[in-house]
């Protein structure tokens, strides 16, 4: 499978405006789209760098922004905890049980 080596910037700025409403895992919406995961973060980094500097002060979030990270890192530990419960309920399953 052949990865287009340049994509269009409409196309860029439509995926980066997407993944910034849709609030999904940038894994999801890559596999969604036929994008590199890898290309999806750097556009998505490259974004909030532009978005930054476009500001008076680089180095500071503004609140909506802090609270929009810590939004989104409290849901990635949510679903990281429930990954964690159901590999436990897998291993108890199915191997667990020589441990007695």
């Amino acid at each position: 499978l052949l990865m287009p080596n340049h994509y269009e910037k409409e196309f860029k700025d439509y995926i980066i405006r997407y993944a910034l409403e849709k609030k999904k895992h940038p894994k999801v919406i890559a596999s969604e789209h036929d994008i590199p995961y890898g290309t999806l973060t750097r556009w998505l980094s490259e974004d909030r760098k532009a978005r930054r500097a476009a500001s008076d002060d680089m180095d500071i979030m503004t609140v909506d922004e802090q609270r929009e990270l810590y939004k989104q890192k409290d849901k990635e530990i949510e679903d990281l905890k429930e990954e964690i419960e159901i590999l436990k309920k897998a291993v108890h399953i199915f191997g667990g049980n020589s441990q007695k």
